[in-house]
C-alpha cells in the first residue's frame, strides 16, 4: 500500500475524484488556504507565514501551542509535515511563543498590536518615526480630553498632639 499526496486546481477536483473512485481508500479533498502553483509546486501566496500563523492562532483562541497544532496549521497551507519545527522555531524568535518547560508546549504571547510587530521591522526607519510621532499625538490628546480629577470638599487640618515626656 502507499499513500499518495497531490494537489488539483477547484475547477478539476470533481473530474479527479470521479477517477480516483472505486481505486483509493480515505480519500478525503481539503481546501488549501492561500496557495499558487509556481514552477511546478504549489506554495503559499504570502512569504511572511507568521502573520498567517498569528491570525490562526488568535481565530482559534489558542493560549497555548503545540507540535500537533502547529502541524495542522501547515497542513492549511499546503506544506510539509515536517515544517512545523521550523515554524515553532520563527514564531518563538519572533515573540510570539514561549516555551513551557523542558516539555514541547509554547505559551502565546498576546500583544495588542501583534501584527503590527511583525511588520515593524521591515518598515524603513522613517516611516517607524512617522508613526511613533503620531501616537504621541493620540495620547496627548487623550489626556487633554480626560477630566481633571477632583479635590475633596472637605479640608483636612493637622490635629496637633502635646509632646509626652517622662520626668525621672
Amino acid at each position: 500500500m502507499f499513500r499518495i499526496e497531490c494537489f488539483c486546481d477547484d475547477g478539476k477536483l470533481a473530474k479527479v475524484l470521479w477517477l480516483l473512485q472505486g481505486n483509493v481508500y480515505n480519500c478525503h479533498p481539503e481546501p488549501v488556504v492561500n496557495a499558487i502553483k509556481k514552477n511546478g509546486r504549489v506554495q503559499s501566496k504570502s512569504r511572511n507565514v507568521l502573520e498567517l500563523f498569528q491570525t490562526w492562532i488568535h481565530e482559534t483562541r489558542l493560549r497555548e501551542v503545540t507540535p500537533t497544532h502547529v502541524r495542522e496549521f501547515a497542513d492549511t497551507l499546503g506544506k510539509s509535515g515536517n515544517y512545523y519545527s521550523s515554524l515553532l522555531r520563527k514564531a518563538v524568535d519572533a515573540g510570539m511563543l514561549e516555551r513551557i518547560g523542558a516539555e514541547y508546549r509554547y505559551r502565546v504571547i498576546t500583544h495588542q498590536s501583534a501584527p503590527a510587530l511583525l511588520l515593524e521591522d521591515k518598515r524603513p526607519a522613517a516611516a517607524r518615526k512617522k508613526k511613533a510621532v503620531k501616537r504621541a499625538k493620540v495620547k496627548r490628546a487623550k489626556q487633554k480630553r480626560a477630566k481633571p480629577k477632583r479635590k475633596s470638599p472637605v479640608k483636612h487640618r493637622e490635629i496637633k498632639t502635646p509632646e509626652v515626656t517622662a520626668h525621672g
